[in-house]
């Protein structure tokens, strides 16, 4: 089976643009209730919890990209037998892996305490607390979540985007009636257990009507088994590096500076993830497609159409940049107030940061579609080591810039110079760096470019009242940004070829 994979990156994206538009307001409005109604420390130690325990999620990361890769070619071949066999091979794997997670969770609940720097909430228990944490994120890999992964290899992105806009708007609408009316905090996280296992049942549900052909049966081949543990330490390693970037440095700034400081760093990061979840969905209904292609197509071909979705990719990212920077400001001191808000050369790192991790981003998506996992495990190891390294160094020295400084470090040297060489030596065979180098310079100094002038004019309202701080330059944010970056890149064949095809959708 050829994937539709233009009509599935499309719905798939818009699904998930959907998905994660509700995703971010809901949770913004819980931020805000948990801020005024409780206090930042418990924002803190909402923060903490969930890094920790995305820290042992990690251990699934490698078996779910390794199954899904090993997916795309008996997709292909309509291979039923295979993939009814990787399916059940998947959910062995997965119910082990909540075991894991289970008992590594109790283990570190004697030294909750030597986390926090400082006071916690003292009518707040942190150990029920914890243990609901961990029972939300353990008990997902005993019902059933397994079965996304045959909806990710069919690149159904949107029916996986629905389900969770289902889940998580009920979980939300619920916690905030929770927040205002009854006030209790233990309930509210309680709620997350209730949504983790209503998505696994639903997934289930709507991968046996759709693909009743697929069976958790039969075995794979000793290679074939050989082959995925082999990219399951690689992929691992991988996602190590993507997780650790915020994981860490929440548990760093929560050892070194406290959860009031957690608190301020995390506001200004989870505006960042937010715009960057956003992108991710674009990433992830591009992996499928990419990896069809892979299997497909010329590798001439794919570095023509690796080219093509990084110069839109980048496009958005540096509007999104742009934005960041002209808003960032007026926002926080509307939404926390002055008393939770950085300086505004943090901020300007805070935008650095999401620049520079763009600059990856579609070769990453080409290194996972093609299997590149543990070739990329020395890249892996060293952006893990050297970014603990430098924000235990840094947080001493100049605290929540120094973990801003040390991870836009590692990006760039470690996560897309050397990310990328590793993907041209072993997949763009033959295929110079310098090109794909030369390329994201330009897209830099541009967004540079185009920021500058934007910025300047949006400075002009930064003293306003109210919405009027933020409405008219989000508006200028909308038109300058993007009517200069139509300008200056007309000439370009891919704007071209995106024009073209815009216009044939129009019409």
């Amino acid at each position: 089976m050829k994937i539709a994979r233009k009509r599935n990156t499309i719905t798939g994206s818009i699904w998930g643009i959907l998905n994660r538009s509700f995703c971010i307001i809901l949770p913004f409005i819980i931020r805000t209730i948990i801020i005024y109604k409780f206090g930042e420390q418990y924002l803190g130690l909402n923060s903490l919890f969930t890094s920790i325990l995305r820290v042992l999620s990690l251990s699934d990361l490698g078996i779910t990209s390794a199954v899904v890769y090993y997916m795309y070619k008996p997709i292909a071949e309509d291979d039923y037998e295979t993939l009814s066999a990787l399916m059940l091979l998947y959910k062995r794997v997965y119910f082990v892996i909540g075991i894991i997670i289970t008992v590594i969770g109790l283990l570190l609940i004697p030294v909750l305490p030597k986390l926090i720097n400082g006071d916690y909430p003292p009518e707040i228990n942190i150990y029920i607390l914890y243990i609901i944490y961990l029972v939300n994120t353990s008990v997902s890999y005993f019902f059933f979540a397994y079965k996304e992964c045959i909806l990710t290899a069919y690149q159904r992105n949107d029916i996986i985007n629905i389900v969770r806009l289902v889940t998580y708007g009920i979980q939300f609408l619920v916690q905030i009636v929770i927040l205002l009316v009854l006030k209790n905090y233990y309930m509210y996280t309680a709620i997350m257990i209730i949504s983790t296992l209503s998505r696994g049942f639903l997934n289930s549900f709507i991968v046996n009507r759709k693909y009743p052909f697929i069976k958790c049966c039969g075995r794979l081949d000793k290679k074939a088994i050989g082959d995925i543990k082999y990219n399951m330490f690689g992929i691992t390693l991988e996602r190590v590096c993507t997780v650790s970037r915020g994981t860490c440095d929440d548990i760093i700034i929560s050892a070194s500076l406290g959860l009031s400081a957690l608190t301020v760093f995390d506001n200004y990061y989870y505006i960042l993830s937010a715009v960057s979840s956003i992108m991710t969905v674009i990433e992830g209904a591009l992996i499928a497609g990419v990896g069809n292609s892979i299997v497909t197509e010329t590798i001439d071909k794919n570095f023509y159409n690796y080219k093509k979705i990084n110069f839109i990719y980048m496009w958005l990212a540096g509007w999104c940049s742009i934005c960041m920077i002209c808003l960032y400001q007026p926002f926080m001191r509307l939404w926390v107030g002055s008393k939770l808000m950085i300086n505004r050369f943090s901020m300007i790192l805070f935008c650095v940061y999401f620049l520079v991790a763009s600059l990856s981003s579609v070769s990453n998506v080409y290194s996972t579609a093609a299997g590149l996992w543990f070739k990329m495990k020395t890249k892996s190891i060293l952006e893990v080591v050297l970014n603990l390294v430098m924000n235990i160094i840094f947080v001493n020295f100049f605290g929540i810039n120094g973990i801003l400084v040390a991870t836009i470090i590692t990006l760039l040297f470690i996560n897309f110079i050397y990310g990328s060489k590793v993907l041209f030596d072993n997949y763009f065979i033959g295929i110079s760096i310098k090109e794909i180098i030369i390329i994201q310079i330009k897209n830099v100094l541009l967004t540079i470019f185009i920021a500058v002038p934007t910025y300047l004019l949006t400075l002009f309202f930064k003293n306003k009242n109210g919405w009027i701080s933020i409405i008219i330059p989000l508006i200028i944010c909308l038109i300058i940004p993007n009517l200069l970056f139509a300008i200056l890149l007309k000439d370009n064949i891919y704007f071209k070829e995106y024009r073209s095809s815009l216009k044939k959708i129009i019409g």
